[in-house]
């Protein structure tokens, strides 16, 4: 009798433990399986690095996993390319008048987002909105007559053709000798997957970058959401 009886204490017991419970469903697929909201009361604190770092996430079948917050923040696309020497226009018409700029020289792309070598486009890594900044900083010498210097940013969606976002324009007056011209453009934009940025100029035949202030020729792309 004794032996009966601890045998079905052993059985009850292993049933308890390698059985899933279910809540709010009548067919759990975890140890724990809720179908509905979760409340947690009295969450104890814990500062130590290594919880501090940690953060509680859903992946798209409902399963709750703890995951690092820098792994988190390293899906979000950082980007800063430069001009290494000169800012050079490249060849490419984006529309009438303007071309391409070629900012060579990245300092900061923790995705490969950026082109920096062939077509220096940026390419969107996932839906979301996107910070950009561009500056681009020009020397403009022996104008014979008044001209626009302008710097915008362009989007391409698939095959279509890129269409201008945003735009800094400005007529430079005519003038004997060399002077400096800047501009600068900001924007936020929401992006889909493979959406695609580029930079352009649009500018006088007998404008070129500066070398000695090329780096200050950039721009900055940061996925804020």
């Amino acid at each position: 009798m004794k032996k009966t009886l601890l045998l079905l204490v052993f059985v009850s017991i292993s049933l308890s433990l390698f059985s899933q419970v279910g809540i709010g469903t009548e067919t759990p697929t975890a140890m724990l399986d809720v179908s509905g909201k979760v409340r947690i009361r009295n969450v104890p604190v814990d500062n130590s690095p290594i919880i501090s770092d940690s953060i509680m996430v859903v992946d798209g079948n409902g399963y709750v996993q703890a995951a690092s917050a820098s792994s988190i923040s390293n899906l979000i696309s950082f980007v800063r390319a430069k001009a290494s020497s000169s800012a050079s226009l490249l060849n490419v018409t984006l529309l009438s008048g303007w071309n391409k700029i070629a900012f060579d020289s990245e300092d900061i792309d923790y995705h490969d987002d950026y082109d920096s070598t062939t077509d220096y486009v940026f390419t969107a890594p996932r839906k979301g909105v996107y910070s950009i900044y561009a500056r681009y900083e020009v020397s403009v010498s022996s104008l014979l007559s008044a001209s626009i210097v302008s710097l915008g940013i362009f989007k391409k969606v698939g095959t279509a053709n890129p269409t201008l976002v945003i735009d800094n324009s400005a007529t430079v007056a005519a003038l004997l000798g060399t002077t400096v011209n800047t501009r600068e453009v900001q924007t936020l934009l929401e992006l889909n997957a493979g959406e695609k940025i580029y930079f352009g100029a649009q500018t006088p035949l007998n404008l070129t970058v500066l070398s000695s202030s090329a780096s200050k020729s950039y721009f900055t792309i940061i996925q804020v959401r």
